[in-house]
């Protein structure tokens, strides 16, 4: 039995961070003790969090990429995914512990590499750049290339949809065109442009956002 509320709140937020983050750190406290200050219980959760954000990693970072979108592009390989398509063409992406460690340090290393004047945008793909793991790094990456390139794209792509899951999220504000739904190996087809699958759409974020509603790329 929890003897307080406090005890009932430091629970509360515990499993909001397992759910979310999927970490399973112990628990700074006994159930069957008084958690005796929130606010230094929810700074521990917030180390947690901290401690951990170096754990978000990379696969690979391509400078001159002619396949994920339109013209010469820098394309980031973000590490992590669970959905582990049949037939998935970058299977060495699905382990999150795999790959390098994402820091400050690689947000300045893209940035470097977009600013030359024939780096028309940048890609994001994976792995799974939208998953709970990945979405911060994400966000983090597309925001600061777009303080500093406004006049260049980011394309991403994400086996989350772009009305469902992916709905209100922030990294949004800073794409330019999504590429969403899984891959689906039955429905492979090798003339689609941009996608694999013919589930996967091509979606204008920008205009989408705009009327409210799912708006595909113009062909």
């Amino acid at each position: 039995m929890l003897k307080n509320n406090h005890n009932f709140d430091c629970v509360i937020l515990y499993l909001k961070l397992r759910y979310t983050y999927k970490k399973y750190a112990p628990l700074p406290f006994k159930y069957n003790m008084p958690c005796q200050n929130l606010i230094l219980f929810q700074h521990n959760l917030r180390f947690i969090l901290e401690r951990d954000e170096g754990k978000m990693r990379y696969n690979v970072i391509r400078k001159m990429d002619i396949a994920d979108g339109p013209g010469v592009r820098v394309s980031v390989f973000m590490q992590g995914c669970e959905f582990h398509c049949k037939n998935c063409f970058n299977t060495e992406t699905w382990d999150f512990d795999g790959g390098k460690e994402f820091s400050q340090n690689t947000i300045d290393e893209v940035l470097k590499l977009c600013d030359k004047d024939y780096i028309k945008g940048l890609s994001i793909l994976g792995g799974e750049p939208m998953h709970p793991k990945n979405i911060e790094a994400t966000t983090r990456l597309a925001k600061a290339f777009k303080e500093k390139y406004p006049n260049k794209n980011i394309w991403a792509w994400s086996g989350f949809k772009f009305d469902e899951e992916l709905k209100g999220k922030e990294v949004l504000n800073y794409v330019d065109v999504l590429v969403d739904g899984r891959y689906v190996d039955e429905l492979h087809n090798p003339t689609l442009k941009w996608r694999g699958s013919s589930n996967q759409r091509v979606i204008d974020v920008k205009k989408s956002m705009e009327k409210g509603e799912t708006i595909l790329l113009d062909k």
